[in-house]
C-alpha cells in the first residue's frame, strides 16, 4: 500500500509526541487527527508492530498502540531528533518522579531539624 511520504512523517510526529495512537476499525472512514483513510495509518502501525516498535491493544472496535522503547529509539531515528527528546507520556512520569522525590528529601530534613531540637514537633489545635 502506498502511503505518501508527509502523511507517514505527520503519523510518527503524532505517536512520539502523544506515546499511542487510536484507530477504528472502520477502513473506509478518515482519521479524525490525519484525515486520512483509518486503512493507512492501521497498515503502518502494523509495519511498527512487527518491528517491535510499538504495542498493539484491540478493544471492540479500536486498536490501540503504544510506543515503547524500542519505538522511541526508531522513530529518533526516522525524524532525527536529539537523545533528549521524550514523548509527553514519559516527561509527565519523569517530572512527578523529580517531585515524589523532592518531597521526600523536604520531608527527612524537617524530621531531621525536628529529632536534633530535642523535641517532639508540635500538633496544632483545632480551634
Amino acid at each position: 500500500m502506498r502511503i505518501a511520504t508527509k502523511d507517514i512523517i505527520a503519523i510518527y510526529k503524532q505517536l512520539f509526541n502523544d506515546g499511542c495512537i487510536v484507530c477504528h476499525k472502520d477502513f473506509v472512514c478518515l482519521h479524525p487527527v490525519f484525515g486520512i483513510p483509518n486503512l493507512q495509518v492501521f497498515m503502518l502501525m502494523k509495519g511498527l508492530a512487527t518491528k517491535k516498535c510499538v504495542k498493539e491493544t484491540c478493544n471492540w472496535r479500536c486498536l490501540y498502540w503504544t510506543l515503547n522503547d524500542e519505538g522511541i529509539a526508531y522513530l529518533r531515528q526516522k525524524l532525527a531528533l536529539p537523545e533528549d527528546a521524550v514523548p509527553s507520556t514519559l516527561k509527565q512520569s519523569i517530572h512527578t518522579a523529580v517531585h515524589d522525590e523532592a518531597k521526600q528529601i523536604q520531608g527527612e530534613r524537617k524530621l531531621k531539624k525536628d529529632f536534633n531540637a530535642g523535641k517532639k514537633p508540635e500538633m496544632k489545635k483545632a480551634e
